[in-house]
């Protein structure tokens, strides 16, 4: 998980608390227990990846023409990336687990 959306904590409690709920479901095969978890949190940890990548390339541009575009769309609306990026820091993990 690369550092750029603050992640790398949020999505190992998030494991940690799928993974758990998966070895309570399934304790007499922790392998098949093990799969689950990971086909159920491999969508959402290869978004939070690509969200990661795509911001940090946002933050580290170097063309100046580039920065100043970025800069002014900041300026405009300075809220617009919590909005964009409310499907990551809204989830309901135990929703998720529940299959909703």
């Amino acid at each position: 998980m690369l550092p750029y959306m603050a992640q790398g904590a949020s999505q190992s409690i998030e494991d940690a608390f799928m993974l758990a709920r998966c070895l309570a479901a399934d304790p007499d095969d922790p392998r098949r227990a093990i799969e689950e978890c990971s086909a159920r949190r491999g969508e959402r940890i290869a978004a939070i990846q690509a969200a990661s990548r795509d911001a940090g390339r946002t933050m580290q541009l170097t063309d100046p023409v580039e920065v100043q575009a970025r800069n002014a769309r900041l300026s405009e609306n300075p809220e617009a990336p919590v909005g964009r990026f409310d499907w990551i820091w809204s989830h309901d993990v135990e929703k998720a687990m529940a299959g909703g």
